[in-house]
């Protein structure tokens, strides 16, 4: 092929303008441009509701896992009469599953939260605060195991040496409520933190009621003393958690067999 002015010569003797073969190139690369254009749109839009589709599809897959754990809280045996004193057998399945909500952390608190008032039964555990006169025997619902599932997540306390801290100031307080309706409202309240932060959150609040006491001057010394010790240790424990902005993991969840 060879160039003249304005035409070009292929090897077999015919010619075309060059003007005319350029706008015919053009024409056909602007059709071939549009065409790539219009796949790689279509195609994209087929990536995007693909991914939406998968999006979707895990979504389900992951809120039928949660669902199915769930329903393995729920014990395969009969809730024994109020006022039955035996236990009914342990059933390690129950705890697996326990442990494997535990093992999904807030994500699984919504879920949690709306079987608050599950009353299907589940387990039995001793009562450790009951009179030898009372029944010591408890038979808990899936509601409650739950909210034990919540709970300890997020309740924190300074640890410390020296006297139990199981009847200290402000150990049982935690802002998870058992109630499902305010259980609701604060995972509303609560959208978008994380576990170190409801720890935090918790930790300050027992440090609040330690503070109150000990403002309103009618404890006894020795109590006055345990709020002295509570706000410190918890001061101590909130300091952690700002500088390592990661939460305290929850020890295993288990029925309380004591007698």
């Amino acid at each position: 092929m060879t160039r003249s002015r304005g035409a070009v010569v292929f090897d077999n003797g015919k010619s075309i303008a060059a003007t005319r073969l350029s706008r015919a190139f053009v024409a056909i690369g602007n059709d071939r441009l549009r065409l790539i254009a219009l796949v790689a749109v279509v195609c994209l839009g087929s990536c995007q509701a693909k991914s939406v589709d998968l999006g979707k599809s895990a979504r389900a897959s992951n809120a039928e896992r949660i669902s199915a754990l769930i329903d393995k809280l729920a014990s395969k045996h009969d809730k024994p009469n109020s006022d039955s004193r035996k236990h009914v057998p342990y059933e390690p399945s129950i705890w697996t599953s326990v442990d494997e909500l535990v093992g999904l952390g807030t994500d699984v608190f919504p879920t949690l939260v709306d079987h608050f008032d599950d009353d299907r039964f589940s387990y039995t555990e001793d009562c450790i605060s009951c009179a030898r006169s009372e029944n010591p025997v408890l038979k808990q619902t899936v509601g409650f195991l739950c909210f034990q599932i919540v709970r300890p997540q997020v309740h924190r306390y300074g640890s410390w040496d020296g006297p139990d801290p199981r009847e200290s100031p402000g150990y049982r307080t935690c802002i998870v409520p058992r109630e499902k309706d305010l259980a609701v409202e604060w995972l509303r309240s609560s959208k978008g933190k994380a576990l170190w932060q409801l720890q935090s959150e918790n930790i300050q609040l027992v440090i609040l009621e330690n503070r109150a006491m000990l403002n309103e001057g009618l404890l006894p010394q020795d109590d006055q003393d345990l709020c002295a010790v509570a706000i410190e240790k918890n001061e101590e424990l909130l300091e952690m958690f700002k500088i390592n902005r990661s939460h305290i993991l929850t020890r295993s969840i288990r029925p309380i067999y004591d007698r």
